[in-house]
Parts: structure tokens; C-alpha cells; sequence
């Protein structure tokens, strides 16, 4: 009896040490790439398990579904049995618009993931405006807050399903005008010998400052063609905006040194370059508590019909975002237990593939014209919020293994005229 104990777990112990670096407690999940613009999957949602098709917002941590009365789509509460709201309105920033709606609870179902007996909470809201109906909601994955409606994946790690309080992503590229199925989220683990350069070095890791319920970090500095611009402000990650959004004075200080073969000019959103010298565009540096991050050129540089469209414009406020052309060069994961993420070299093979299909679609190329518009009209949050301290205990988690314009027209703006000439 003791040697066939002792045998068996010698086995365990030798399939522990040579598993990879993926957490058994996760969840794989297929993540949808939409034509370079926004990244979505499925739900499950309902007493009847309605198919939900929602973006991933990792600007806000309340998921929301459009009713199907009346926007003639989406979450049909009507027809759930298990469907119910205590009618307290609420509204929420998800960085391209506000949503408004009642706080509900009601099945949520991902793939895979463990059924739940309890049911969760989001917002139904009657704002039928989400991405041309490509999607009808949002799952929310920003930093928790004192909202009456928590995050999804907070809920998960509430009831156990998930050990560890984290997801990670690897986000793909696709071809213009295209749907792909590359991308993925691990929800409670992550798995560095898939996606990672270097999985022996694990994740550089960053702590989000306190007072903040973004997903903030300290930017200390940019570096382009060997010149240093240093400051100390806050960015945010973000894997909704497709580009960069920079605040004044300093995005024309970045236009100046692209520009250095005085060959663009001004367009609505963004500066347009002569193509034929797009590879004398210089590769960017972004240091994040003091680590370099490099984005090579051809991440910010958008070649449509013979044109480069630099993938860089002026924030509407004071804010910095480094949105998913930042993102989908790394291997990520976003710890919302210690409010951290964590950032790793992507494995060349994952790169290669990025760097030959990293396009945006045109209709995108105008869609980010109409979301800077909305946000210069209407403003965006600020970056500082006071999140309310958690009562409850928290588990500790386990060790880490560690716009661009398709029209010709050209439109100078007076702040940056002296720059291009």
C-alpha cells in the first residue's frame, strides 16, 4: 500500500514538474478579430442560453448587453425565465461612449467555463449604437470599482471557478476587410511557452498607481531617432482604441521627429506620408516604469491606397493611451487581484504573423475620425478614481511563473503648421 501510494505520487510530482506554465484552473477562450477594429466572443446568456456576441473592453469593468426591445437585437430578457433587475439606472464610460441602462442579474455563460449556480450581474441597456450591430455589449474586463455591477471574471474568482485573479491576451492581426479566429483570452492563468520570446523570463510586471480603477501605468519616457522626450505621466492600456492618442504639447514633438523628411502633411485626425519613404519612419520607445518598450514602425505606420497614415493623434483631454497596436505586440496579462499587468516579448512566430497582416480596415480608418470626434465633444472620464477598499479578504493568488482619414482632404491645423513646414 505505501510503495503504490509513494508511486503514485512521484507521478504527480514528475507531471507537475514538466507540465508547462498554463494554470489548470483557466479557461482558454477563442477570441473574434473584426476587421482589425474591435476584438469580441460569445455568451451565453439567459435562462434559454441566447448567443451574445459582445467586444472585450478592458476600459471598463461592467459588461452590458443591448435589449433585444428595442434595438431589434441582442438580449431578449422577455423570454428568460431567470431574468431579473432591481430597475436602478446606471451609467457607464466605455471610452467610445457612454451606456446607460437598469442593473440585472441573470445566467452568463463563456465556452467552456464551469457552469455557475449563482447568476451574475450587468447592465441591460435600450442604447442600441454598439459597432453597427457586429456586437450588442461589452464584456467588461477594466479594474473593478465600487459599481453596483462587478466585473465578470471578478464574479468567476468570487466562486471559485477561477483560482488565480488574472486573464491574459494575445491578440492577433488580421487582413483588411477580414474575420479571424487567431486571438485568445485565459481567463485565471495564462501560458508563456505559447505565446512568450523568453518563457523562462516571465512577465516584466507593472503596478497600476493607487487611486486609479484604469488600467494606468507610469510613462517615464519616449525615445525616437535616439532622442529622448521625458515626462511623468500616466497611460492607459487599452485594447478598444485601435491607435495612440497623445496630448499636446507634446504629439507635436513626436509629428516633428516622423516628419523628418518634411514630407507629410496634416490630415483630419492624423499626420499623411509620402509612402515611397515609410522605412525611414523611426521605430518609437515607450518606458514604462523605466522599462523600454520598442513599437517598430510598421506597428504605427497604415499604408492605404499609396498613402501612410501615421496611427498617432491628439488626445482629446490630457490623457496618454496606448491602445491595441501597442497591445498586440506583447504577450499580456492583467492582474485585477493586485493591479498590476504584466508584459512579455511575443514569440516571433506570433510576430512574424502580426507584422504580415496588421492592417485596419478603411471603414475603421474613418470610425476612429468619428470616435475622436465624440470623445472631443463629450469629454472622457478622468484618470483618477478613488476605488472603494474591498472589505472581504482576498485570496492571494498562486506564484508567478514568471484617424486617420481615407479622404484626400487635408485640413492644417495651426499647431502643428509651423512643424511641417
Amino acid at each position: 500500500m505505501f510503495l503504490t501510494t509513494s508511486i503514485a505520487l512521484f507521478s504527480i510530482i514528475v507531471s507537475l514538474s514538466s507540465a508547462d506554465d498554463i494554470d489548470y484552473s483557466s479557461y482558454t477562450l477563442e477570441v473574434t478579430n473584426i476587421n482589425n477594429a474591435f476584438y469580441s466572443l460569445p455568451l451565453k446568456v439567459g435562462s434559454n442560453l441566447q448567443t451574445i456576441q459582445v467586444s472585450l473592453s478592458t476600459y471598463s469593468p461592467v459588461t452590458y448587453f443591448e435589449l433585444a426591445n428595442p434595438c431589434g437585437r441582442g438580449f431578449d430578457s422577455e423570454n428568460s425565465k431567470s431574468y431579473s433587475t432591481n430597475n436602478t439606472n446606471i451609467t457607464v464610460d466605455y471610452f467610445k461612449m457612454n451606456i446607460s441602462g437598469v442593473v440585472s442579474l441573470d445566467i452568463i455563460e463563456i465556452e467552456d467555463i464551469e457552469k455557475l449556480i449563482k447568476k451574475e450581474s450587468f447592465i441591460a441597456s435600450k442604447n442600441c449604437s454598439h459597432m453597427d450591430g457586429q456586437t450588442v455589449g461589452a464584456i467588461g474586463l477594466g479594474l473593478p470599482s465600487n459599481s453596483q455591477v462587478k466585473p465578470l471574471f471578478q464574479q468567476y474568482y468570487s466562486y471559485g471557478i477561477i483560482y488565480n485573479p488574472v486573464f491574459s491576451l494575445y491578440l492577433d492581426s488580421c487582413e483588411i476587410n477580414n474575420t479571424c479566429k487567431n486571438s485568445r483570452i485565459i481567463v485565471g492563468g495564462w501560458s508563456l511557452s505559447d505565446y512568450a520570446e523568453n518563457p523562462d523570463q516571465g512577465f516584466t510586471y507593472h503596478s497600476v498607481p493607487k487611486g486609479s480603477n484604469l488600467w494606468n501605468l507610469e510613462l517615464n519616457s519616449i525615445y525616437i531617432r535616439n532622442k529622448k522626450f521625458q515626462f511623468q505621466n500616466l497611460v492607459i492600456i487599452d485594447i478598444e482604441y485601435p491607435g495612440i492618442l497623445m496630448p499636446q504639447p507634446y504629439i507635436g514633438q513626436i509629428y516633428n521627429e516622423i516628419n523628418n523628411s518634411k514630407t507629410c502633411f496634416i490630415g483630419k485626425d492624423s499626420i499623411i506620408c509620402d509612402c515611397t519613404l515609410a522605412d525611414n519612419f523611426p521605430d518609437i520607445i515607450f518606458s514604462l516604469d523605466s522599462t523600454n518598450y520598442t513599437l517598430q514602425q510598421s506597428s504605427y505606420v497604415l499604408n492605404q491606397s499609396n498613402k501612410c497614415y501615421i496611427l498617432i493623434s491628439e488626445s482629446p483631454s490630457t490623457y496618454w493611451l496606448l491602445g491595441q497596436l501597442f497591445v498586440r505586440n506583447y504577450y499580456t496579462i492583467w492582474n485585477f487581484g493586485n493591479n498590476s499587468i504584466g508584459i512579455a516579448n511575443l514569440k516571433t512566430s506570433k510576430k512574424q504573423h502580426n507584422s504580415k497582416s496588421d492592417k485596419i480596415s478603411e471603414g475603421w480608418i474613418i470610425a476612429i475620425s468619428v470616435i475622436l470626434s465624440v470623445l472631443a465633444l463629450g469629454g472622457v472620464a478622468g484618470t483618477y478614481y478613488i476605488i472603494h477598499k474591498r472589505k472581504k479578504a482576498k485570496r492571494q493568488p498562486s506564484e508567478s511563473r514568471d484617424s486617420f482619414v481615407s479622404t484626400d482632404e487635408v485640413i492644417i491645423n495651426p499647431k502643428y503648421a509651423k512643424l511641417l513646414n
